[in-house]
């Protein structure tokens, strides 16, 4: 029987190079496919690993947070259901009084020696007064400046005589000026009597004491009211 394949059309001579190819594509294919296996498993435990490293790390801080809080709970004392009262301070102890002839030394300042009471209003400075205090002895003076001039010369009068100078003072050469300050109540009485400018203090109480002792007088008056009044009075201790 006569061949009728064409010689260049026959197959049969190729098989061997069709067999290879085949060959080699059965091979990409299965490295292809070992290769997504082993990436999708080693991802799958990676992520298992982790997980569970988290969860272990996670377990281990809850554990140290738990056995912090044991040792800080034994090491706190327990509160004392009644503590002991904190000592209260010692109060300071008040400057003794020095008594003063012919002054009540109990007297509280802005107080009144009659027992009347005083109003605490703050007083007008003498420079200020409508009308200023009347010293006894200047009753009946209507002008204002003339009122001043009589006031001022009656008190400096009073002073004087009435100044007693500190035998201290006198033996040890002792003087100067010391300057009082002083109010002079709606009523017509002295309080508050303050040294502004020391010397001596022998100096100093006599001042107060002179001050203290002045008899009461009509008090200034602003817009026809008895009103408080302050001044300031410098008395010169001199040896001659």
């Amino acid at each position: 029987m006569e061949n009728k394949k064409h010689p260049g059309k026959n197959l049969e001579q190729h098989r061997f190079l069709f067999f290879q190819i085949g060959l080699i594509a059965s091979l990409i294919v299965v490295i292809v496919i070992m290769s997504w296996t082993k990436t999708s498993t080693g991802d799958i435990l990676n992520r298992t690993a982790g997980e569970e490293y988290v969860e272990e790390q996670i377990d281990i801080m809850s554990t140290f947070r738990q056995e912090k809080k044991k040792v800080l709970a034994v090491q706190q004392p327990a509160p004392d259901p009644s503590p002991e009262p904190i000592p209260e301070p010692n109060p300071p102890t008040p400057d003794p009084v020095i008594p003063i002839p012919g002054v009540d030394p109990f007297i509280e300042p802005g107080g009144d020696p009659w027992g009347e009471p005083l109003e605490p209003e703050l007083p007008v400075n003498i420079l200020l007064c409508e009308k200023g205090p009347v010293f006894p002895g200047c009753e009946g003076i209507a002008d204002k400046d003339d009122l001043k001039a009589c006031f001022n010369e009656q008190i400096m009068k009073y002073v004087s005589a009435h100044v007693n100078y500190p035998v201290y003072a006198k033996e040890y050469g002792i003087q100067g000026k010391v300057y009082v300050n002083f109010i002079i109540e709606k009523n017509g009485t002295i309080s508050q009597v303050n040294v502004v400018r020391s010397v001596d203090k022998h100096l100093d109480a006599e001042a107060i004491r002179v001050i203290r002792s002045i008899p009461r007088m009509e008090p200034a008056k602003q817009r026809g009211k008895a009103v408080r009044m302050t001044m300031t009075m410098p008395i010169n201790f001199v040896l001659n």
